[in-house]
């Protein structure tokens, strides 16, 4: 689950989306540019750390439409239920638990202490603030 599809993933830089640059303070001298001008290589990992929905999702679409690959990130805190279903370009931060028999679509991110219980169903590109609890058989 620890990004075992992708063990030798190498971090390149950020890439600005549509203008919209972020918030990367210490990490600024990381950027590498605008999404439109990158032109992908084979090997190349992509993680969206978007957390606006909309924007998220459209970025989702844009390069998936590109053939990219995702990386889902699992932070080594956080626990994911062996049969959780999950898309691809999902973020669980810091403390997140996801329960069992849960589905998760793709491109969501779910920052620090997020509880997804048993049998929620969520669809894809959603974003969910620190100490969010999804409650069982919830649906969105």
């Amino acid at each position: 689950m620890h990004n075992a599809r992708f063990p030798a993933a190498r971090f390149k830089g950020f890439l600005s989306f549509e203008g919209h640059q972020g918030y990367l303070a210490d990490l600024a001298d990381y950027t590498l540019g605008s999404d439109d001008d990158y032109r992908h290589l084979d090997g190349d990992v992509f993680i969206i750390g978007i957390g606006q929905p909309e924007l998220r999702l459209k970025a989702y679409h844009k390069w998936q439409q590109k053939g990219v690959e995702f990386l889902t990130l699992v932070h080594p805190n956080a626990h994911v239920a062996e049969n959780a279903q999950l898309g691809e370009a999902n973020i669980f931060a810091n403390g997140c638990f996801v329960s069992c028999n849960t589905q998760l679509g793709n491109a969501n991110f779910l920052n620090g202490f997020v509880i997804m219980g048993h049998d929620a169903r969520l669809g894809p590109g959603n974003f969910f603030g620190t100490f969010t609890p999804l409650l069982g058989e919830a649906g969105l």
